[in-house]
């Protein structure tokens, strides 16, 4: 990613300039749509998943969040994660409408399913009884300032683990 042009993420050095021109010229007539979630709750399910260490998916997030913010004007629908689980079927239409497709009922039916189970365990809409595993991690103040920023956006307060312990 060194030698791409363009405007990188202040936070994580990633080429946000250039994925979205990539991205535009690869998809011109695209319609883009995004959910996002509070990265500490992603974090713990990538934890519970694919063993992935919290920093590394917070790192992550951090990327994704610049390069939401960079194109945000690009996105046709941009929703909460929390929106789509308290009302799916007003997310769904929306998703619909955005995407120019007809809504058809029995794609509600995708509610009742885990999309990334966990054996044991009913899908759910947020992992905060599990945040405590942050508190001997040190994060980024610029993280937590990007994360507040994206919720902005958003409309929402963005919240964290009460233990959590921030780097300069």
């Amino acid at each position: 990613f060194e030698k791409l042009p363009g405007t990188r993420g202040a936070n994580t050095g990633i080429p946000v300039e250039w994925y979205w021109t990539v991205l535009r010229q690869s998809f011109p007539d695209a319609t883009f749509m995004t959910i996002l979630r509070n990265p500490f709750d992603i974090a713990v399910s990538r934890m519970q998943h694919s063993k992935w260490t919290p920093s590394h998916v917070l790192d992550s997030a951090a990327k994704y969040m610049e390069i939401f913010l960079y194109g945000r004007d690009h996105f046709d629908l941009v929703l909460s994660f929390e929106e789509l689980t308290e009302d799916f079927d007003s997310s769904i239409r929306r998703a619909c409408l955005a995407a120019g497709c007809q809504f058809e009922p029995g794609m509600l039916a995708a509610k009742s399913k885990s999309h990334a189970p966990v054996e044991g365990r009913e899908p759910k809409s947020h992992h905060r009884e599990h945040w405590s595993v942050f508190s001997e991690l040190e994060i980024p103040r610029s993280y937590i300032a990007l994360f507040e920023e994206v919720w902005d956006v958003l409309g929402r307060p963005f919240e964290t683990p009460e233990t959590l312990q921030l780097m300069p």
